[in-house]
C-alpha cells in the first residue's frame, strides 16, 4: 500500500459558482459506494480521517493549519463537497485515484494489454479521457464500452468514470445514418446502469423509437444537442419504461413537413412517475 500526494501544494476546493468553499467540508468515500474512505497527511500513511474541514480559502485544515492531502493508491475515491451549513454541492467529484499505470491511445487497444489485477489505464479518445480498472475476478457482461473483455485470460476492464459518458463511445455521430445512431443510443441506454449519458453538441439523425428501461438513467445534452427524426412512420421518439429517468439539455426535432404530424408524430412517452424533464 502506498500514499500519494494529491497535489504538489495545499488543495483548494470551490463551490458551484467557482468561489472558494469557505468553512465547508469535504467527505471521502470509496467510489460508487457509501463506504467512507480515509485520506492521509503524509506519504507514510498518517490518517486524517474520512472528512476534512475547509478554511477561509477553501483549503483542507488539520489541527488548525492547512494541509495537503495524500491518497491511498489502492482506493478510487468519491469526494462530496458540503457548504458551511452541511448542504451537499453538486456535482460529486470523482472518481479520484492516484494509482495510474499507463495510457492507451484507443479503446480498441485496451483488450491487447496484459494487466495485473487492479491496474488502471487511461484510455484517450476524441475529446475525452477515461480510466479503466482491471478486475481479474470480474465476470461482468462485456458491452465494448463500459466493460471490456481482454483478448486473453480472465477478468474484465471496467470503466471508472460513470458520469457523464459521451454517447460517441458507442458510435453516435453527426455524420452517421439514422439507423447507426439509433443502434448506438439504444445500446448505450440498455447498458447505462444508472449512469449519465452525454449527447455532445450537434444534430444526430434518428428514425426509430428509443426505449429507456434502466432506472435512474440520465440522458443529458450539451447546449446545442439535437436528436432529429428524419422519418416518422408511427408515433416515435423516446419511450420511458423505468422509474427515475431524467432527460435534460437537448432538443427532440423532426425535419418533416407540418402536415405529416396529422397521423404521425414524435414525442416522449411514459408516465409522470418515471420521467423528469429539465
Amino acid at each position: 500500500m502506498a500514499y500519494v500526494l494529491g497535489e504538489p501544494t495545499v488543495q483548494q476546493y470551490f463551490d458551484a459558482t467557482g468561489a472558494p468553499l469557505v468553512n465547508g467540508t469535504i467527505e471521502f468515500y470509496v467510489w460508487d459506494t457509501t463506504t467512507p474512505a480515509t485520506v492521509y497527511s503524509d506519504a507514510t500513511g498518517t490518517a486524517i480521517g474520512t472528512s476534512v474541514t475547509l478554511g477561509a480559502l477553501g483549503q483542507p485544515i488539520n489541527s488548525g493549519v492547512g494541509v495537503a492531502l495524500f491518497f491511498d493508491t489502492e482506493v478510487t475515491y468519491k469526494i462530496i463537497r458540503k457548504d458551511s451549513g452541511g448542504t451537499p454541492i453538486d456535482p460529486t467529484i470523482g472518481p479520484y485515484f492516484t494509482g495510474l499505470t499507463t495510457d492507451s491511445d484507443t479503446l480498441a487497444g485496451l483488450p491487447a494489454l496484459t494487466p495485473a489485477d487492479g491496474d488502471i489505464v487511461v484510455v484517450n479518445g476524441d475529446g475525452w479521457s477515461y480510466p479503466y480498472k482491471y478486475d481479474a475476478s470480474s465476470t461482468a457482461t462485456a458491452d465494448g464500452v463500459l466493460v471490456i473483455l481482454p483478448n486473453s485470460g480472465t477478468g474484465r476492464w471496467e470503466i471508472q468514470t460513470p458520469n457523464p459518458i459521451p454517447l460517441t463511445l458507442w458510435g453516435l455521430s453527426t455524420s452517421a445514418t439514422a439507423a447507426v445512431n439509433a443502434t448506438a443510443l439504444q445500446t448505450a441506454v440498455n447498458n447505462a446502469h444508472r449512469r449519465t449519458l452525454l449527447i455532445p453538441d450537434g444534430t444526430y439523425n434518428f428514425g426509430t423509437t428509443i426505449t429507456l428501461d434502466t432506472a435512474d438513467t440520465i440522458l443529458r445534452g450539451s447546449r446545442n444537442a439535437i436528436l432529429n427524426y428524419t422519418t416518422i412512420t408511427a408515433s416515435q421518439g423516446l419511450r420511458i419504461r423505468a422509474s427515475g429517468v431524467e432527460l435534460r439539455g437537448f432538443k427532440l426535432t423532426s425535419d418533416l413537413a407540418d402536415e405529416t404530424y396529422v397521423s404521425n408524430h414524435i414525442g416522449i412517452y411514459g408516465n409522470e412517475q418515471s420521467i423528469r424533464l429539465r
